[in-house]
């Protein structure tokens, strides 16, 4: 699962109740503002999955300070998960398809953008 949406969160819960094991994208990012619906969808989303995947050092110490093990040993479940370090998937991507629409694009030099 990606994110803090609410469809995000529909289907940690299905999953979980189907107990089908979670991989969460984007786990341990925190505004630390209840009152905000995507918090709580993170919160609830990392705490029922098995694998967790974090964009930032800040995320994976935000897991630690809740509980989460660094070292957990397999097999993993959602009460013994996983955590990682991954690093920004959405920032990757954008990095990547930008220099890939540069090269293929003829947008900008249709409107007289570039030459």
């Amino acid at each position: 699962l990606y994110g803090d949406t609410n469809s995000t969160l529909a289907g940690a819960i299905a999953a979980s109740k189907l107990h089908i094991p979670i991989v969460h994208i984007e786990a341990g990012l925190r505004s630390f503002n209840k009152s905000m619906p995507e918090e709580i969808n993170r919160i609830m989303c990392d705490h029922v999955s098995t694998l967790l995947f974090s964009p930032t050092e800040t995320g994976l110490a935000n897991l630690i300070r809740e509980g989460f093990k660094e070292a957990a040993l397999p097999p993993w479940s959602s009460d013994n998960p996983k955590i990682y370090h991954c690093g920004d998937v959405m920032y990757d991507n954008t990095l990547y398809f930008a220099q890939m629409a540069e090269e293929k694009s003829e947008i900008l030099e249709a409107h007289g953008l570039i030459s």
